[in-house]
């Protein structure tokens, strides 16, 4: 017999959303669910779900992706065991069709997912949190954006990044293999614009063209990321050599993103008229056309550029020491690229699928400069921040500092990681990211073990959990 899953919820709290946690937290919804895979209800069969309290609630059942809303009220209460109970008929096929089962109760049809995913935290949690900040956002980023903000505060949605030339869900495939789960949230990156399309006679291809992966990632439910380590040239020369590669071969010694291996100047990108500017100005162009492949096919993007610009900031006694080269000319000059970056982005190609993720760098002693590498609330969606530690415990630092640079109306989120902080910790902590995207490979603390610990975790949802949540 193949195997179901059926989730059920329990509300325990006698009063939603005005009960008290054990810290003395007010607003908490205090409810645990229920995973029953073994053995199977029978076909029919009844199924309570203990309730707590007598106000009008709605159930959702899903199977095989079909919702089914029903609203029920104090009439519709039973006692089971002694207890007050919503009675549920297990649905017809149940007990021999490979579907999935999801329930959830909830006294406010737009919060049930609360109760389905097991969440643990303030149901006002997204109450602060401003809208998306372009007016002209596609209905399918203004819908990722919503899915996002309703969840904030309540889950964690798995994510990773792809690897090789960033053109497959090869990662995500072996997340599968490991858990049964997908992630999901994918991520690529535009790391190899500068050799899109590759010649032909070469043994590895990049054809950023080929959405495919991010296709079938969203055609399954889940969400697509792109960020772009942006390689540019150190010369002139270099740059014109880079163009005719197809004719003088493999040769791009002369580009580089790291801020050590390259005097490319973004004072000089910013300038129209040189021949930085030109670059810039084309290879935006560039990348600015895969993403109209999405925006075409109907998917939004999380897009994550210029990411971690600020560096380790004047730490070690050198001023600007930033990673990568869109840092180098500090704060001002770099917010001035975030704005070209997407004010060419939608007037010039009428691009507004993307959700605009700004990552913040944390580093202690420097947290008087955050607000200075801050574009603005106007021109951020998202607050990312990038954590590379040997261990999984809660970010406290790094969370407080989100929180606070976008005051409490921006979603904070871990956009990327090595070992990945363990969610359970983070919600003891009483921190809820949006997200986090782990870097490709296994990092020291994410075993199999560990993985399969964060996909089947409440306080995080996959893509098997967030495709039927649309």
């Amino acid at each position: 017999m193949k195997k179901i899953l059926f989730a059920a919820a329990v509300l325990l709290s006698a009063l939603w959303g005005c009960s008290k946690d054990d810290s003395g937290n007010e607003g908490r919804i205090n409810y645990t669910r229920i995973d029953l895979t073994d053995p199977i209800p029978a076909e029919g069969a009844d199924y309570y779900i203990p309730v707590s309290s007598s106000s009008t609630f709605w159930f959702r059942s899903t199977i095989g992706g079909e919702r089914g809303d029903i609203q029920t009220g104090p009439d519709a209460l039973t006692t089971h065991d002694g207890q007050s109970c919503i009675l549920f008929k297990v649905p017809a096929n149940t007990s021999y069709d490979e579907r999935s089962v999801s329930m959830a109760v909830s006294p406010d049809q737009s919060s049930w997912y609360q109760v389905f995913s097991g969440k643990q935290s303030g149901a006002s949690a997204s109450s602060d949190i401003a809208g998306i900040t372009d007016a002209s956002a596609t209905a399918a980023a203004k819908k990722v954006y919503a899915k996002l903000k309703e969840l904030y505060g309540h889950a964690t949605l798995t994510g990773l990044m792809e690897g090789d030339t960033y053109q497959s869900n090869a990662n995500g495939e072996a997340l599968y293999t490991k858990t049964g789960a997908h992630p999901a949230i994918e991520g690529y990156d535009l790391i190899f614009l500068q050799y899109d399309p590759t010649p032909s006679s070469w043994s590895w291809t990049i054809n950023y063209s080929n959405i495919e992966p991010a296709k079938e990632q969203w055609n399954a439910g889940g969400l697509v990321h792109y960020m772009w380590h942006w390689n540019v040239p150190r010369t002139k020369e270099d740059w014109e050599k880079a163009k005719n590669y197809r004719s003088n071969g493999y040769d791009f010694g002369g580009y580089a993103f790291y801020s050590e291996s390259t005097d490319f100047s973004i004072a000089q990108a910013l300038t129209e008229g040189t021949w930085q500017n030109d670059f810039i100005m084309e290879d935006l162009g560039k990348a600015a056309a895969i993403l109209k492949l999405l925006q075409d096919a109907g998917i939004a993007v999380i897009w994550r550029p210029l990411h971690e610009a600020a560096g380790n900031y004047n730490l070690y006694g050198k001023k600007n020491n930033a990673w990568f080269w869109w840092g180098t000319g500090g704060p001002d000059l770099c917010k001035q690229l975030w704005k070209l970056m997407r004010t060419t982005f939608e007037k010039e190609y009428g691009l507004h699928n993307l959700i605009w993720v700004w990552t913040l760098d944390v580093t202690q002693g420097c947290e008087d400069e955050y607000s200075d590498w801050y574009p603005g609330d106007d021109w951020v969606d998202i607050i990312g921040v990038d954590i590379y530690e040997d261990n999984t415990g809660a970010k406290t630092n790094q969370y407080k500092a989100a929180l606070q640079l976008g005051g409490g109306r921006k979603m904070v989120t871990i956009s990327e990681c090595g070992n990945i902080p363990d969610p359970d910790k983070g919600a003891a902590a009483g921190q809820f990211w949006s997200w986090f995207t782990v870097w490709e490979g296994d990092f020291a603390c994410n075993t199999t073990a560990y993985w399969k610990q964060l996909t089947s975790s409440s306080y995080t949802l996959t893509r098997e959990e967030l495709a039927p949540l649309w």
